[in-house]
């Protein structure tokens, strides 16, 4: 503003001096010449003075120019640190187009566009980013929330709630050790996950390594959990599968370190393989839906009881393997065989509950495990593997009569070991399967002395007519000697209204039989014991008589 100034007043002082040395009025009585003479001094006097007056404004506007570029100079510095359009102040224009600064200086005068941390995290307060961020997604340091959409899912990140929120229809896409879900990039930042009703299923490797999670909401509509999808989230410890949930995917939650417990509702139906091995789950209730648990499914964890559904169908190797604190398995019926390793390294592991049904114990089913003393293979099983209790502290063992094959090794490193009940032909055939010490006690097992008579048993008609009546077994059969293990019970044929239950023998008369005396055939067996061998069957025909 000053040079301005100075410039007005040069302006000024310059119209004052051609005003004073404006020529004076001629009269009419001087002559022509010196009239002429005159003008021509005074026209020269005038452009002298206009010559100098220019002369001035051109040393003054350099002079402007010069401070300009020096001031724009000392600005460039602090405008790197901070933002271009706080530290630039506009150029004014002024009153003479002769004193503005050129259009080149003011663009030297501007600082170079560069942005530091502060002027990145103020200037972007949302991103929004896609699918195109799947596997080289960075970390944002957003201010509120990010977001983004797939397909018919759309997710958004609350950094403030620390919440991932994932909505829509459908099913999630799969992700992959490669390719990262467009939100790994706030892996770090994510403690709540929210998943909205309307999803179906939650891909593979959705939320893996995602370490701070401690919460997940999953919806009634959700299906299927896919595989990997929370696999090492270490920050989770608790979480609730809904009934909609029909499988859960391989490895979905394992190596979650704190995930101490577990909610299973009605209508799962599968468990794959390694779903929550390598968390520290203390206990389990499998629901009765629940008709597979593939290998590993729950190897390496905290439990210390297990009570498997009745519905199952099948279990995988190494379902329960190196589970430590383990101390009692029951298992129902329903599954032909025990897998390979099911409860190997179960060193607490002292009781085991195994029902009929069963016709293979594969390798290294019970091996090293420590607290395991006795252990009574159940009637029909066939086979024993190589090293199936390999190990184990087991001191006495009976195997039924129907067991024909024991792999090598099945027995060996078995220290407490000193009474085996088993056929002759079965520890001779097997020779392989021993590692008994000098003391030990081999009881070959005896021929089964059952035998079985059919009798008749009496029923009144005026109670029969009411009520379903019971009669006990020995009404109807007599055995001797005292059944030597075990009885299984098989009817053959007779009245559809009288049945005999398969374990006890008890027989059922139901109402509204008439008067009469009714056949019922049957076969029955003893299933042995650490003394006699299986019997053979016997068939018998006892009668009811209603009167």
């Amino acid at each position: 503003m000053k040079h301005l100034k100075i410039t007005s007043v040069l302006l000024s002082a310059a119209m004052c001096a051609s005003m004073v040395m404006s020529p004076v009025p001629v009269f009419a009585d001087e002559t022509e010449s010196t009239s002429e003479t005159q003008k021509i001094e005074e026209t020269e006097k005038e452009e002298t003075k206009t010559k100098e007056t220019e002369k001035k404004v051109t040393e003054t506007k350099e002079t402007q120019e010069t401070k300009a570029s020096e001031e724009t100079k000392e600005t460039e510095e602090p405008a790197k640190e901070t933002e271009a359009a706080e530290t630039q102040e506009p150029v004014k224009e002024t009153e003479s187009e002769q004193t503005q600064v050129p259009e080149e200086t003011v663009k030297e005068a501007e600082p170079a566009e560069t942005k530091g941390p502060e002027e990145t995290k103020d200037s972007q307060p949302e991103v929004t980013e896609d699918k195109t961020l799947s596997g080289s997604a960075k970390k944002k340091d957003v201010k509120a929330t990010a977001g983004g959409k797939i397909g018919d899912i759309e997710w958004s990140f609350d950094k403030t709630k620390k919440t991932i929120t994932i909505s829509g229809s459908g099913k999630m896409p799969d992700y992959s050790y490669s390719e990262k879900a467009p939100w790994d990039g706030y892996k770090d930042d994510i403690e709540i996950v929210v998943i909205e009703k309307g999803i179906t299923y939650i891909g593979n490797s959705s939320f893996r390594k995602q370490t701070k999670i401690k919460s997940i909401s999953i919806p009634s509509s959700v299906t299927e959990i896919g595989e990997y999808a929370f696999e090492y989230c270490d920050g989770l410890t608790a979480v609730t599968i809904p009934g909609s949930v029909t499988l859960i995917g391989l490895d979905a939650f394992s190596k979650c370190s704190n995930l101490k417990s577990v909610k299973l509702n009605e209508g799962l139906e599968k468990l794959d393989y390694g779903a929550f091995a390598c968390t520290a789950i203390t206990e389990i209730s499998l629901p009765k839906s629940l008709k597979y648990i593939v290998n590993f499914a729950f190897a390496e964890t905290k439990l210390k009881k297990v009570v498997v559904p009745a519905n199952i169908k099948g279990m995988g190797g190494g379902a329960f393997m190196d589970c430590k604190d383990l101390t009692s398995v029951t298992l129902p019926s329903g599954f032909s065989y025990i897998s390979y390793n099911m409860f190997n390294g179960c060193t607490r592991l002292e009781s085991v509950k195994i029902p009929d049904g069963i016709t293979r114990i594969d390798e290294g089913a019970f091996q090293d495990c420590k607290s395991l003393k006795s252990f009574t293979v159940p009637y029909g099983v066939e086979e024993i593997k190589y090293d199936a209790f390999k190990g184990s502290s087991i001191k006495t063992v009976t195997l039924p009569s129907t067991v024909k094959i024991i792999g090598k090794d099945a027995f060996k490193n078995c220290a407490n070991l000193m009474r085996v009940n088993v056929t002759f032909e079965a520890y001779m055939n097997n020779l392989e399967a021993w590692d008994l010490s000098p003391a030990a006690k081999i009881n070959f097992l005896k021929n089964n002395p059952l035998k079985v008579k059919g009798k008749t048993a009496k029923v009144k008609y005026a109670k029969v007519r009411k009520k379903t009546r019971s009669v006990k077994v020995s009404k109807v059969l007599k055995i001797t000697p005292k059944a030597p293990g075990s009885l299984e019970f098989v009817k053959l044929s007779g009245n559809k209204k009288i049945t005999i239950n398969k374990t006890s023998g008890k027989v059922t008369v139901k109402k509204k039989l008439k008067k009469g005396t009714y056949k019922v055939k049957i076969k029955v067996m003893s299933k042995g014991n650490a003394t006699y061998k299986a019997s053979s069957w016997k068939t018998v025909t006892f009668k009811i008589k209603v009167r």
